[in-house]
């Protein structure tokens, strides 16, 4: 407020002021999504100490990225660096308002995997708002897009997005074509992290049909392909699943064996 005061009203030094701000908190934002993994609590407090002021990088970014390259960019980067807090920490309404902007800036760039990203990222926001209709329909033109250009990952990813507005709606055949298909690509590509992830949730739509065995199966494997890369982040989800799984199907000894392995790894 201080700084604004002393800057006066002049337009152009006011616009370069607010670039140099929302840069300024981009890189912030960069600098702490690359702790995430080593240090969530550091992460945390980067993030939640200076969240403020993205707020107001981000706001001026869009204030501005309608008409100028530049801001419009800006927009692009910050969703992409600050996708996991902006989901913890904008309401479901407010994360599907700035993804719609990260939108409009990636298609005034025609930046066609930026569009196909963030259709992605906005599916995922409709389906915690319940329009899931909608979430369906933008993750199919992500799938398109992606197809359009080429990028098996993301078409992989879209895949993934797609099978669990199929599952939502309750089109469990579709759902499972849609993982399926994710299980595929990313064997193709050499990703086990893709792999593991598809065929994680492949069982938890398993679960959920009643399909108990089924379920165990393809949880089991993406629990150990997550134990032989070394995710133990991810792997620690996947035996929380599969002692649910266990637990529904009646086996008590093994849910409790799954789960005491979930809360080894949550507390490490």
């Amino acid at each position: 407020m201080f700084a604004k005061r002393l800057l006066g009203q002049d337009p152009a030094e006011m616009y370069d002021a607010g670039k140099r701000h929302s840069d300024h908190f981009l890189r912030v934002l960069k600098q702490a999504t690359e702790l995430y993994f080593e240090d969530a609590r550091r992460w945390a407090l980067m993030l939640g100490t200076n969240w403020e002021n993205l707020r107001r990088g981000w706001a001026w970014a869009v204030s501005y990225s309608g008409e100028d390259v530049d801001a419009a960019r800006l927009c692009v980067d910050y969703m992409d660096a600050g996708e996991r807090w902006f989901t913890l920490h904008l309401s479901p309404e407010e994360h599907a308002s700035w993804t719609r902007e990260a939108l409009e800036s990636a298609r005034l760039l025609d930046d066609i995997p930026a569009e196909a990203m963030n259709l992605i990222r906005l599916s995922n926001a409709y389906t915690r708002v319940g329009r899931y209709q909608e979430a369906r329909e933008v993750s199919e033109t992500a799938l398109e897009l992606y197809r359009q250009i080429g990028n098996k990952a993301g078409e992989g990813g879209a895949l993934n997005s797609l099978g669990a507005c199929h599952q939502t709606l309750g089109d469990t055949a579709s759902a499972e074509h849609c993982y399926r298909g994710q299980i595929r690509i990313a064997g193709e590509l050499g990703d086990p992290q893709g792999e593991a992830r598809g065929r994680g949730n492949l069982g938890v739509l398993y679960r959920k049909a009643g399909k108990h065995e089924e379920a165990i199966r393809e949880i089991s494997v993406g629990a150990r392909i997550f134990q032989e890369i070394g995710d133990r982040r991810e792997e620690a989800g996947a035996r929380a699943n599969l002692g649910t799984v266990y637990l529904e199907k009646g086996d008590l000894d093994r849910a409790g064996q799954e789960q005491e392995k979930y809360l080894r790894m949550a507390r490490d």
